[in-house]
């Protein structure tokens, strides 16, 4: 995976992946809370295809239009990005695995997808030097959250 990296806005790829997000038809609100207006060196495609799965994902495994939030924090040099859910969470067992392939929350007929948007999404931000983890309790809600260099 090559990466084309510029200068870039984060509250412009928020907004932006916030936007694509709600566009495929998901009801909840989001809320987010920090400092993001400033410049990143990302690549904007691949950024954005990494928040609107962790969005996605956050709707998919939470009551339907319950809200999701998103919190920007700046440590340093890096911004951490943390995108929070109110849904079934995961169970403890799961979490060391949760961004291997085709690795799944919930392996019921009534989540679609194929493990594999937190094994790539892990990929992305590896390759732009950040890392990427999760804090979750089974029935208290996700909270997926990953670094970028700042």
């Amino acid at each position: 995976m090559e990466l084309k990296i510029d200068i870039l806005n984060l509250q412009n790829i928020l907004k932006e992946s916030i936007q694509t997000f709600l566009a495929g038809g998901f009801k909840n609100e989001v809320v987010i809370s920090g400092k993001y207006d400033f410049n990143i060196k990302a690549d904007k495609f691949r950024i954005e295809q990494v928040l609107i799965n962790l969005l996605t994902n956050a709707a998919k495994y939470s009551p339907e239009g319950s809200p999701i939030e998103i919190a920007v924090n700046i440590t340093g040099s890096v911004v951490k990005i943390s995108i929070r859910d109110q849904g079934i969470g995961i169970d403890a067992e799961k979490i060391p695995h949760i961004f291997k392939k085709f690795t799944r929350v919930d392996s019921s007929d009534s989540i679609t997808g194929f493990g594999l948007g937190l094994y790539i999404s892990d990929q992305i931000v590896h390759k732009h030097g950040g890392i990427m983890g999760v804090l979750s309790e089974k029935g208290k809600g996700s909270t997926f959250w990953f670094t970028l260099p700042y």
